[in-house]
C-alpha cells in the first residue's frame, strides 16, 4: 500500500482506487481518511446497519461529533468508501497488542456483493502483518468478506449475560 507521512508522524493511507460494477457501468470507487464533512452520511449508514455491530446503540449527531474530535488520539485509521463523491461504506484498521484489527465494516445495501468491501479489505491487509476481525456470529456478510480475504477463525468467544 502506498503510504505518506501525516502531520501527527503516523503512516496514512494515500487515496486508493479501484473499478467496480454500478448499474452495468464500471465507476469509480475511492477508499479515504474521514472527514468532517462525512460525519453525517456516515452515521447515518452506520446507524441503519447498527445490528451488525457489536456495540448497536443509535448513535445521536453529537455522540458522531466527539467520536470524530477524539479520533485522532486513537491508534486507527478510519476510512471511507466513495462512489461517485458519495460515501457508501466505512472500514477501519486499528493497532492492536494482537495485530492490526479491521473493523467497522459497512457498506450501503445497494452496493453489496459488487466485490467493493472485498476489494477495501485486501487495500488495508495488503502489507506484511498480522491482521484480525471481530465478527458478530450471525453477521454472514462480514464472515464471506474476510474469508474471501484469506482469514480463518482461529478461536470462538462465548459469553453470557446476568442481570
Amino acid at each position: 500500500m502506498d503510504r505518506r507521512p501525516e502531520s501527527s508522524g503516523r503512516a496514512s493511507p494515500v487515496t486508493h482506487t479501484c473499478d467496480a460494477l454500478h448499474e452495468g457501468l464500471v465507476v469509480n470507487v475511492r477508499l479515504r481518511p474521514i472527514t468532517a464533512d462525512d460525519l453525517e452520511s456516515v452515521r447515518l449508514l452506520r446507524n441503519a446497519n447498527r445490528h451488525a455491530f457489536f456495540d448497536d446503540r443509535e448513535i445521536s449527531i453529537d455522540d458522531q461529533r466527539r467520536w470524530f474530535e477524539r479520533l485522532p488520539e486513537r491508534p486507527v485509521r478510519f476510512l471511507v468508501i466513495e462512489l461517485e463523491h458519495r460515501v457508501i461504506g466505512t472500514i477501519s484498521v486499528a493497532n492492536t497488542g494482537a495485530g492490526k484489527e479491521i473493523g467497522n465494516l459497512v457498506l450501503d445495501p445497494q452496493y453489496r456483493g459488487r466485490g467493493i468491501m472485498g476489494w477495501a479489505v485486501a487495500q488495508l491487509t495488503a502489507e506484511p502483518g498480522l491482521y484480525l476481525a471481530e465478527i458478530k456470529v450471525d453477521n454472514a456478510a462480514s464472515q464471506k468478506v474476510f474469508a474471501a480475504a484469506g482469514f480463518a477463525p482461529d478461536f470462538i468467544r462465548v459469553r453470557k449475560h446476568v442481570e
